[in-house]
């Protein structure tokens, strides 16, 4: 992590992109470490996060501004990089887990599909050139659920020692660090067993529903727009689903940024960059896929500012600085503007 970080620090000026130094800097860590890497537990839990961290961003890269320089490789690219190496006769866990498994290898399969359907269905949305086969739609459509389905299974399989614990916080104790507290909440989670890593796993969980829910209101849009199916249901079940995964994202703020402990007492010390660094993009998943919802935008706004001029987490402020010409969700209503 730190050499990563260093490596962002020296090209963060010449990139442009936000993910752009992020993904070319882990993808140059795995390439010094070689195929050996996966010869050892360490060597095997660096790239599987490594895996994680550059294939969920990947439906949406997309709409990222292109980058004023050039970038050595294509998320495709790294991508093909990855699967190079990916599924090795090596069994991935944890050395502290052996006995109960990790639940992050058990999740990787479904972030994998979860993440091609999104870009599969985006794609199909956004392409100018033909109108999206009512057919082929439906059948994401059908995806969406078996991939929560496969979720919500991976969640009720998941060991009690990597569950995480809702607390009650009031308002007078937030007063160390209010930022880091959701106003509209009076609940908050922590994660007793290895801390920020548990959170990181959880959040990926809740990013990877967000998304596919998100992806399905989408695809239900541009029936409401073009094609009449009442087939199709509604978009109120994927949007509280969104609403619900949005407000645990949340709820996962203070403990990352050091304000509660494992125990749920809140100790109010002086927040923790590691725990900050991996909330940028549960914080920018929701940022981008709630954009009508002003409350959670402010908070997610305020922890970002906090990061950027207080962490030092200059990633912060080029999540703030990051605009969407077209946010996702009009993509099927704005087919005939050019997006290039």
């Amino acid at each position: 992590m730190s050499i990563i970080a260093l490596y962002e620090l020296i090209v963060s000026e010449e990139l442009m992109g936000l993910w752009d130094c992020h993904y070319n800097g882990r993808l140059l860590l795995l390439k010094i470490r070689g195929p050996s890497q996966l010869k050892t537990i360490r060597g095997q839990n660096l790239y599987r996060s490594t895996y994680f961290q550059m294939v969920m961003p990947f439906p949406f890269l997309h709409l990222s501004k292109p980058s004023v320089h050039s970038v050595p490789l294509t998320p495709l690219q790294q991508l093909a990089y990855l699967g190079k190496y990916w599924f090795p006769p090596v069994n991935f866990s944890f050395p502290e887990e052996l006995a109960t498994g990790s639940p992050d290898r058990t999740i990787t399969k479904i972030v994998d599909r979860a993440a091609k359907t999104c870009f599969t269905g985006i794609a199909m949305l956004r392409d100018h050139t033909k109108t999206p086969e009512p057919s082929r739609l439906r059948v994401l459509l059908q995806e969406v659920w078996e991939i929560d389905a496969m979720l919500l299974q991976w969640r009720h399989d998941t060991s009690l020692e990597w569950t995480y614990q809702s607390v009650f916080v009031p308002q007078k104790s937030h007063w160390a660090l209010p930022i880091a507290f959701p106003s509209w909440l009076d609940e908050f989670h922590v994660y007793p067993l290895c801390g920020h890593r548990t959170a990181l796993i959880w959040n990926l969980f809740r990013g990877t529903r967000i998304l596919i829910h998100h992806l399905a209101i989408c695809i239900i849009l541009y029936f409401e727009a073009f094609v009449f199916d009442d087939r199709v249901s509604s978009q109120a079940t994927h949007r509280d689903i969104i609403r619900t995964y949005s407000d645990e994202i949340c709820a996962s703020v203070p403990f990352c940024l050091g304000q509660i402990d494992s125990n749920g007492i809140v100790k109010n010390p002086q927040p923790k960059p590691l725990g900050g660094y991996w909330l940028l993009w549960p914080l920018h998943l929701v940022r981008t896929r709630c954009p009508d919802d002003s409350k959670k935008v402010s908070f997610i706004d305020g922890v970002l500012s906090f990061m950027n001029d207080s962490l030092g987490i200059s990633h912060g402020r080029r999540i703030l600085d990051f605009r969407m010409a077209i946010p996702p969700s009009a993509i099927p209503i704005s087919r005939q503007i050019d997006w290039k």
